[in-house]
């Protein structure tokens, strides 16, 4: 389970695997996600500033998936899929089958799992959108093991936009 820590006007939940922060402040409906670095540091490439901050759109129109390395003694790697909340249900659906479990922080909705990277199905009552954790070709794939001399990218932020589920299914013939 994640911490969730309400801290004025701020909710805060730090997820287990990832060690990823999403902050919602209520007062004007903002948010922030900050990822981790490898050995837990939080990366704000601004530290605590204001510039971190989000609007939150009330849109709902996509889901933004990351992926990093549990630890630097563990094979593995954690995945996230996370976008913004309006109240509908949200459910992420794996490959495999696997549901991870749908959480929420304040406007936000985040999903987390380790394993094997697969791609990531998320839907709502009316919409629907795949995530692939592929990263830039600049980039080389992630490690399968890691090490300490390893050298790997922590996260890759893969914006996916939803589509209609009718215009999915009429596409897709079903």
């Amino acid at each position: 389970m994640a911490n969730r820590v309400h801290d004025g006007d701020v909710e805060s939940k730090v997820l287990p695997l990832s060690g990823m922060r999403l902050q919602w402040r209520g007062s004007d409906r903002c948010f922030r996600v900050t990822h981790p670095q490898p050995g837990g540091a939080i990366v704000t490439e601004a530290g605590q500033d204001e510039l971190l901050w989000r609007p939150w759109s009330g849109a709902a129109d996509m889901a933004v998936g990351v992926s990093g390395p549990i630890n630097a003694h563990a094979p593995g790697r954690w995945w996230v899929v996370w976008g913004e909340y309006v109240g509908d249900p949200v459910a992420v659906t794996l490959t495999d089958g696997a549901t991870p479990e749908v959480r929420t922080v304040g406007g936000l909705w985040v999903s987390e799992w380790s394993g094997t990277e697969q791609t990531a199905v998320v839907t709502t009552p009316a919409q629907r959108t795949e995530v692939r954790f592929a990263p830039p070709s600049f980039l080389p794939p992630p490690l399968t093991t890691l090490g300490e001399e390893s050298s790997c990218w922590v996260h890759v932020e893969t914006p996916a936009t939803f589509r209609p589920t009718r215009t999915f299914a009429a596409v897709h013939g079903a």
